[in-house]
């Protein structure tokens, strides 16, 4: 028979045989039980889902992040069929809760009394159907289900899909089942043995047709030849890899060392290393097969190879985009797609240069490949062994210690980074009587004011009675507010172990306790928690996995940093990477990490602390982004709203009502002082908010804040529980603020204050107080000198009432300036000149038809912000007034000083208005001039600002 024929015949024999698999599998009934889902780990009520499914596992919960993690219920219900009697193995663990049940009779039972690990049981069944259900219960914490099969003494493995189904089978039904389960995968088989021998086939005519094509395009005639053409794109081909895998994690990891529990080299080792392995080999493969077809195309390879390395590099290094904090909040992409049309320009020209004098390019691109990666590399080696070595940088489990509690004295502190204390309103008002029960003896402030909107400065004041007002670098400001006085110092003065643990970046936890033998020093343990919370050779991949992705998206132009942000799942293509355990990946999120973490302390509290102790527990369970649900079940990123907030709030009030009855087990809730408070709100619009303010606007400014934004931001969590108070919860509406509570801890436990002498339990809530927030840009959370601007807002009253707050002053850093020239308020222009009470940059169409770039004032007072002289100066505002303002007058003053009155403005266009500044020898180095406007208007705008220029006189 000849080779065409045998294919012919082999052709028509598989084709014969996927049709018939195919119409056996018509016939034959559907395998697999019938999967029933519950809300509850009761299996009670209607069902969430049913469906049928091959197996018995929880590996669809992987598949499906909609579906609650805790507190739930799932059956699997149907038949096991057996051709023949036979003694049959069932293995089954699970926590919480396990049934198996066959026949009607329960075969095996797990749960936490007679235990959760896997156990078997040998039964003996006949030939034929035998009903089968497997009942597992989820009530909290953990989830697993392990269910195996054995027959005959076999190994155990997963039930037989083709033996499992969801009614009762007959023979007949088996045998077809099986008999399409076989036809399947033969059929299958054939196919790909017939792909092969074409495959075959094609690769001898490929192998034909590449030989003689090498002839006709300069293929390399000896081996030499071929490794002199395999050196020109050997080194380049490392570059892009280096860059990508190596060079830019380690930049991302030492600007953020402080974020990491291990240090680099246990974090590049292996996965970084293999990642640029891996890369190289794919480039270098590449450049093998064009070496092999010509010299024009090795040239050109090894050019555009050199180019993307250096592109590369210079997008993460020369052209890096300030996207933001990333808190969890979504990057606002759109503010920065202006580079796109540059970026994909240099791109482009540089590439199509490099590909145009490819011969020329070529020719050094080995050298400064090797070069670039010999500077790069010594670089590493320096910054390694610099004052910031990777030796420094240990891995550390939480200690004993940490867990154990005076059964005398206690006081407790547990901050819940990013809790709003109307959240807590909202929970009060559905549910004041659990929170009433759970919450004994507490009293809730539910109009406290913090101190600042993040945590580097909060903590800080809430801890030492300081606030950071601008006038010395902030890490210096934490370091001399800890030495001067903390409760950490005074409660060690008082016989007191200081244990403290916090999710606040490393170097700014060590900054409040300051090194051995400093004044600050105080006895105890203490334990950054780190993020992952996971063993460390999870933590070691995931956060290798983290600095890949991070530097990935550095190091491309915004299109693509825009499309890997929104495809979360390319990485595992582009890395060809599994994302990691399922464990890791939920906790690389605050909120679902530091659930974790106090879950686990939860778990392990116990007595045993000799001394007194003070325990400070600082978590994130509601810190953006939202991810958990109120049973603490991880949900991934969810969208910020009042509802998925509250949610994850729910979370962590369960944490801390599961703690404060861990301490009512142990015996020593009445006998603590316990704090719970948060460092700082969220941007929830405050409830009840409501108002105007004189100088502080509704809307995102400039470089501001809006005011609900800002308030949000003002009002954490704050309730108190004295040693032996009793009763429901109480709430109270004085004005209280963060800077008072170490004076009331202090006062509560009667030791000697020297943190302030505002006792907050003793404030009556009818007295006024005027209290300050500072507010400053949330990008500069951790700043490592001085804020760019600190706006301190006083407020009265209430601090949902808007009329209260308004700007006090801004201070600047001692050694900033503001150059007096010309301000032209159009798109790029420096925000740092323009106060509050200014709109963003907007342009608008004039009588003329021309574009006029300015800023509206939207406030009654508008600041802005210069370096004047101190000779004479004049000022000359560009100003108009919208239609449909009726404006009387405006004010214009310099450090308070009125120097200008300038009556109503021409609704018609933009007049120059001018005001003389006097000399003033002891002029501030950034001056506030400051605009009152008076007047009425039918919406917020007051007034258009097209720009404004400085002269001297």
């Amino acid at each position: 028979m000849t080779p065409r024929r045998l294919f012919w015949w082999y052709l028509c024999a598989v084709a014969s045989l996927t049709v018939l698999s195919g119409a056996v599998r018509l016939i034959a009934p559907p395998t697999g039980l019938v999967r029933t889902f519950y809300a509850d780990s009761d299996s009670s009520g209607d069902p969430l889902f049913q469906d049928l499914t091959p197996e018995v596992s929880l590996t669809f919960l992987d598949e499906d992040p909609t579906l609650p993690r805790r507190f739930f219920g799932v059956e699997w219900s149907g038949f096991l069929f057996l051709p023949r009697a036979t003694t049959v193995e069932l293995y089954a663990g699970g926590d919480d809760r396990v049934d198996v049940t066959v026949d009607g009779q329960r075969v095996l039972r797990r749960n936490i009394v007679v235990g959760m690990h896997t156990v078997g049981e040998t039964i003996t069944l006949s030939a034929g159907a035998h009903e089968i259900l497997v009942r597992y219960g989820q009530e909290g914490g953990g989830a697993s289900l392990n269910i195996l099969y054995a027959v005959d003494g076999e190994p155990p493995g997963a039930l037989v899909p083709m033996q499992l189904f969801p009614e009762r089978p007959e023979t007949l039904h088996f045998w077809l089942a099986s008999g399409s389960y076989w036809l399947i995968r033969i059929v299958a088989v054939l196919w790909l043995v017939l792909l092969a021998g074409l495959l075959m086939v094609f690769g001898r005519w490929a192998g034909l047709w590449t030989v003689r094509y090498w002839r006709t395009v300069g293929a390399p005639r000896t081996a030499v030849d071929f490794g002199r053409r395999l050196l020109l794109v050997a080194s380049p081909a490392l570059l892009a890899p280096f860059v990508l895998f190596l060079l830019g994690p380690h930049t991302i990891y030492h600007a953020n060392s402080g974020e990491f529990s291990a240090a680099f080299t246990d974090i590049a080792w292996p996965s970084l290393l293999v990642a640029v392995a891996a890369g190289w080999s794919l480039l270098l493969g590449l450049g093998c097969l064009i070496c092999f077809l010509s010299l024009p195309l090795t040239r050109l390879y090894a050019a555009l190879l050199l180019t993307l390395g250096v592109l590369f590099w210079a997008q993460g290094n020369l052209w890096v985009g300030d996207y933001g904090a990333l808190d969890g909040r979504a990057i606002e992409w759109d503010r920065l797609a202006g580079r796109v049309p540059y970026e994909l320009a240099v791109w482009s020209v540089v590439s199509l240069l490099a590909a145009l004098l490819s011969r020329s390019v070529s020719l050094f691109a080995p050298f400064a490949a090797q070069l670039f990666l010999v500077l790069q590399v010594g670089g590493l080696a320096i910054t390694g062994g610099g004052p910031d070595a990777d030796r420094r940088i240990g891995w550390a489990e939480p200690p004993s210690e940490l867990f154990r509690f005076s059964s005398e004295r206690n006081v407790i502190h547990i901050v819940l980074d990013e809790f709003q204390t109307d959240v807590f309103v909202a929970m009060l008002e559905e549910d004041a009587g659990a929170l009433g029960r759970t919450f004994t003896g507490f009293t809730f402030f539910a109009d406290h004011l913090g101190a600042f909107p993040s945590t580097s400065l909060s903590m800080p004041a809430m801890l030492t009675g300081k606030e950071f007002r601008n006038e010395q670098p902030v890490p210096e400001f934490v370091r001399q507010a800890f030495s001067e006085g903390s409760i950490f110092a005074s409660l060690n003065r008082a016989g007191y172990a200081i244990d403290a643990t916090s999710i606040i970046p490393a170097p700014w936890f060590e900054a409040w306790f300051g090194p051995s033998g400093s004044p600050v020093d105080v006895s105890g343990v203490r334990f950054p928690i780190r993020k992952p919370f996971v063993s460390r050779n999870d933590y070691r991949e995931f956060s290798a996995r983290q600095l890949l992705e991070l530097s990935v998206s550095r190091h491309v132009p915004h299109l693509a940093k825009r499309a890997l942000s929104e495809n979360p799942a390319w990485y595992d293509r582009i890395f060809a990477l599994d994302s990691g355990q399922i464990e890791a990946s939920q906790r690389r999120h605050e909120a679902s990490n530091s659930a974790a973490f106090f879950e686990q302390f939860i778990n392990a509290m116990s007595l045993g602390r000799e001394r007194p102790a003070y325990k400070l527990l600082h978590v994130g369970v509601p810190h953006l982004p939202v991810v958990l649900e109120a049973d603490c079940g991880f949900i991934d990123v969810t969208r910020f709203s009042l509802e998925s907030y509250l949610g994850q709030s729910r979370c962590a009030i369960n944490l801390v009502a599961a703690f404060l009855d861990r301490l009512r087990d142990l015996g020593i809730y009445d006998s603590s002082l316990i704090v719970v408070s948060s460092d700082h709100g969220t941007d929830l619009r405050p409830l009840g908010f409501s108002g105007k303010s004189q100088s502080l606007p509704d809307y995102t400014g400039a470089s501001t804040s809006s005011l609900p934004s800002i308030v949000a931001s003002s009002r954490p969590l704050m309730a108190i529980k004295p040693i032996d108070q009793t009763g429901s919860l109480e709430v109270s509406d004085a004005p209280t603020a963060h800077a008072d509570l170490p004076a009331t801890m202090l006062d509560l436990l009667g030791l000697p204050s020297d943190l302030g002498d505002q006792q907050m339990l003793e404030r009556d809530p009818t007295l006024p107080r005027r209290r300050v927030y500072g507010m400053y840009d949330l990008r500069f959370r951790f700043p490592e000198t001085h804020l760019n601007r600190l706006d301190l807002l006083t407020v009265e009253g209430s601090s949902t009432d808007a009329t209260g707050w308004n700007l006090a002053r801004s201070i600047m850093p001692p050694d900033q300036r503001l150059e007096p020239t010309e301000i032209d308020f159009g798109e790029g222009f420096d925000t740092a000149y323009l106060g509050p009470g200014w709109s963003r940059a907007t342009q608008e169409s004039t009588a003329d038809g021309e574009e006029t770039s300015l800023v509206f004032a939207v406030s009654e007072q508008a600041v802005i912000f210069v370096s004047l002289p101190p000779e004479p100066v004049e000022l000359v505002a560009r100003l108009s007034a919208p239609e449909h303002a009726r404006l009387e007058s405006i004010e214009v003053g310099v450090e308070g000083r009125n120097v200008a009155h300038w009556g109503s403005l021409d609704p018609h266009g933009y007049r120059d208005y001018s005001a003389s500044i006097p000399a003033d020898p002891d002029r501030p180095p950034i001056s506030s001039i400051t605009f009152h406007f008076d007047g009425s208007t039918t919406d917020d705008i007051l007034v258009k600002l097209d720009r404004v220029s400085f002269r001297a006189q």
